[in-house]
């Protein structure tokens, strides 16, 4: 039996944010739970065991409680409407996505015709799924190359063909549930929802990170295998390079709401053996950007900022309100502008 407990942190802006204490709002024991996601906006919880999809409200209340329309042998995807009325479950094993609704609705729904085929199945595959802000749809990138758009009434209304290239899919709604913002595994974009790219690219960048209107975007690029050298950009609303680094190793990407600026850390790498300067050890990658630990000493892996509006190194810190990033940064300091290249928007 697995207690599962609701949490929240008070954090008030100013030197007393530091001891900021999290708040208990209420528990949920049921047991056998094997897998939880929060809804968008964090108004409830969904909560699937082997054979019941719960849903959850933030104090700990039971919001609904359904039996799943089969077992799901590899369950490792779940997904919550906002509204916290339907539940999207994803078995990687069949390629299969379940719904369970509220008012009793229950479907599966397959993304392959084929169930026989493991081939068909594993490039269907979910890797990830997400439903829109307004709880209508659901959207599920696979383990190869695609994309499927269901109804929240388990209608399979288009299948999306991302790259060639034999790459996971990672997937998510903007915003404006009409747009999905592709966004990791060398194969990244915007595209509408009935297949129309307003951008795509390939392999370079590799991930991105998207402004909350889409007008501006953090990418990174980093082999796959071997030495982790890598390169940082910033992209406009059409995914043009206008700012551009390489020789970063293994760098984190975050890019503020307002996209007026991208935040990245990364160690300096040797032009020589490629690998990263002072390395010894190498610093913690938790330390740019998941934590303030980071000490001004720690030279060789320091966080930076690049602004949007003259495309410079911001030699200061930022304001923390314009980012939650910020406040995870140790400190800034500027780079060499002869390492730099910026790029002219086309």
């Amino acid at each position: 039996m697995l207690t599962f407990l609701l949490a929240a942190a008070l954090v008030q802006a100013g030197p007393s944010a530091a001891d900021a204490q999290p708040e208990r709002l209420g528990s949920f024991t049921l047991p056998g739970i094997r897998i939880f996601a929060a809804a968008r906006g964090g108004t409830c919880m969904g909560v699937v065991t082997e054979s019941r999809a719960v849903a959850v409200g933030i104090s700990g209340d039971t919001l609904s409680d359904a039996a799943l329309a089969e077992s799901v042998s590899s369950l490792d995807k779940i997904a919550i409407a906002p509204s916290c009325d339907w539940l999207a479950v994803a078995d990687s094993e069949s390629a299969r996505i379940q719904i369970v609704g509220r008012d009793g609705f229950r479907v599966i729904v397959p993304l392959v015709r084929a169930a026989a085929d493991q081939v068909e199945r594993r490039t269907w595959a979910p890797r990830s799924i997400d439903i829109s802000a307004d709880a209508q749809w659901l959207v599920v990138g696979t383990e190869h190359d695609h994309i499927a758009v269901i109804t929240r009434r388990g209608v399979l209304t288009k299948q999306i063909t991302v790259s060639e290239i034999g790459q996971p899919v990672i997937v998510e709604f903007a915003r404006d549930t009409s747009l999905l913002l592709v966004t990791a595994y060398y194969a990244v974009g915007v595209v509408r929802a009935n297949g129309e790219w307003l951008w795509r690219r390939e392999v370079h960048p590799a991930e991105i990170r998207a402004d909350q209107n889409h007008t501006s975007f953090a990418g990174k690029f980093v082999t796959s295998h071997g030495p982790a050298d890598g390169t940082v950009e910033m992209l406009d609303a059409r995914g043009k390079t206008r700012w551009i680094r390489d020789g970063l190793w293994d760098p984190a990407i975050a890019v503020a709401p307002n996209g007026s600026w991208i935040a990245f850390t990364a160690s300096a790498v040797g032009y020589e053996n490629r690998l990263p300067i002072d390395s010894q050890p190498v610093p913690s990658r938790s330390a740019g950007l998941l934590r303030n630990d980071l000490h001004p000493s720690d030279r060789a892996h320091m966080m930076h900022v690049v602004g949007r509006s003259n495309i410079r190194m911001e030699p200061t810190r930022p304001r923390l309100a314009s980012d939650r990033v910020a406040a995870a940064c140790g400190s800034f300091d500027a780079l060499d502008l002869s390492d730099q290249r910026q790029v002219e928007s086309q």
